[in-house]
């Protein structure tokens, strides 16, 4: 999997696309809820509005930059994927040779190309984008409207492109429902990329569709989402949130070589997918799961006892899916006897400052959290300076979503969907912001890998008296 080089991210980022002074992913009971439900409510200032007629600034070489939910779970890859063989777009071109010395210079965020390669006549092709502009959800969609912007504006500026796109929005109205309806919208009016939706439920009802109608569908975010079926036109952006089960045992057997674990777990298909992922993960390497059990994520008390069960039957690494109230019962008991040398893998439902800080300095060393990137780099830079705020999850996923489109259709040469499909498939070398990405496969479902889950370590600051920050 790429990896961006962090250094650090402060208490403040996203967690479950939410602030981590905002509560829960998955609801207490554990299920995952059908409902609209906006779980990227941002506490943080509203970004300034949009100027009248404004380019945002364009940066010279953009940045680095949750579950399979389904009924059955299906094994998640180990967390090591290897990229398809493809076009890599930091050194090949979508077309001639000529093309290929361009595109090194005309790459994502540059606004020029070489005299000799602009293209005066282009090629419409239309994408449409399905957003809840108004709804439960209004400002999750202007978030991914934020950075589709950003991007859109690129790719006008890069005149070497043979094709042009025509943008066209619809509103989903934050429902499942809606976001069917604009889908149909979309196809009617013969468009063959069609990107969004964005929240879970809405994602899981039209997967399906999509799956059985000709357009290339790219979903800026798998997350809880419940696929019921997958085909090579759908691509997402961010992967399912099962991945972090992967994650978490690759990083418990790989670098630490711990052999015996123990999978916490509410009830469910989000906490089953995660706990499954997990548990066939670390088997694959050689580990032993010596306990599994399935928790009410409303009695930390119950999570707590079950750990230290678990530490007693030889647990030396902990999985657990749990809300912020049960991450912290357990860490209060990560020194005691039958944990005291047990490493314990968080997913990001937990990723609250008030869990590190009833930990041991001990049990600092030990405690990890699987989350995604935010967006960083010269993405977050253009965000910051456009909009006077930093980007949400939603702005890199929906900035990539549009870059993922544009060299797809460039590559394909053609504004037509299978063309443009069989050229999504095999991109890699993709900057978006979340850093340089390939389109890889895992557990059935095509995503961008820099968009992907990783580890993450709780550290104070170095004098010890400021923030928490993790670090990968």
């Amino acid at each position: 999997m790429n990896r961006w080089p962090i250094k650090s991210l402060v208490v403040g980022v996203l967690s479950c696309g939410i602030l981590l002074t905002v509560s829960g992913c998955p609801p207490d009971d554990g299920s995952v809820s059908t409902a609209p439900r906006d779980l990227n409510a941002p506490t943080r200032p509203t970004p300034a509005p949009e100027p009248a007629g404004a380019v945002p600034p364009v940066p010279t070489s953009p940045p680095p930059a949750g579950a399979l939910d389904q009924a059955a779970a299906t094994p998640v890859s180990d967390g090591v994927i290897a990229a398809p063989a493809g076009k890599d777009l930091a050194t090949s071109p979508p077309d001639s040779a000529a093309a290929e010395s361009a595109l090194v210079v005309a790459s994502p965020g540059s606004e020029t190309a070489p005299t000799d390669l602009r293209v005066k006549d282009r090629t419409l092709v239309r994408a449409c984008v399905l957003l809840p502009l108004t709804g439960e959800s209004a400002e999750l969609g202007a978030e991914l409207k934020r950075g589709i912007a950003i991007a859109q504006a690129e790719i006008e500026g890069q005149s070497w492109r043979k094709l042009k796109i025509e943008w066209i929005e619809k509103d989903t109205g934050s429902t499942e429902k809606g976001a069917v309806a604009a889908y149909h919208a979309c196809y009617g009016e013969q468009t063959p990329v069609i990107i969004g939706p964005v929240h879970p439920a809405a994602t899981t009802a039209l997967i399906p569709v999509a799956e059985a109608h000709n357009a290339v569908l790219i979903i800026p975010e798998v997350g809880g989402a419940i696929p019921s079926k997958w085909a090579d036109h759908l691509i997402a952006v961010a992967p399912p949130a099962s991945q972090m089960g992967g994650v978490a045992a690759v990083d418990a057997t790989g670098p630490r070589q711990l052999r015996k674990a123990a999978v916490l777990r509410p009830a469910g298909t989000f906490g089953e997918s995660l706990g499954f992922a997990f548990q066939s993960a670390f088997q694959r390497q050689g580990g032993k799961i010596v306990a599994s059990r399935e928790l009410d994520p409303r009695k930390p008390d119950a999570w707590r006892s079950a750990a230290l069960e678990a530490g007693l039957e030889g647990a030396e690494a902990l999985f657990v899916v749990g809300p912020p109230e049960v991450a912290t019962s357990i860490v209060s008991v990560m020194d005691d006897a039958p944990l005291a040398a047990t490493h314990t893998w968080f997913i990001d439902w937990a990723m609250f400052p008030g869990v590190i800080e009833v930990a041991s300095s001990s049990s600092k060393r030990r405690i990890h959290w699987v989350n995604r990137n935010q967006p960083l780099g010269e993405f977050a830079e253009t965000y910051t300076t456009r909009y006077q705020a930093a980007p949400m999850f939603m702005a890199g996923a929906g900035y990539d979503a549009v870059m993922l489109a544009a060299y797809a259709a460039e590559a394909a040469g053609v504004p037509d969907f299978a063309a443009i499909a069989k050229a999504a498939g095999s991109l890699a070398g993709l900057r978006g912001a979340f850093g340089s990405g390939a389109v890889v496969q895992e557990a059935g479902v095509l995503s961008l890998d820099s968009a992907g889950y990783r580890v993450f370590e709780p550290r104070r600051s170095a004098d010890g008296t400021g923030p928490i920050f993790f670090t990968e």
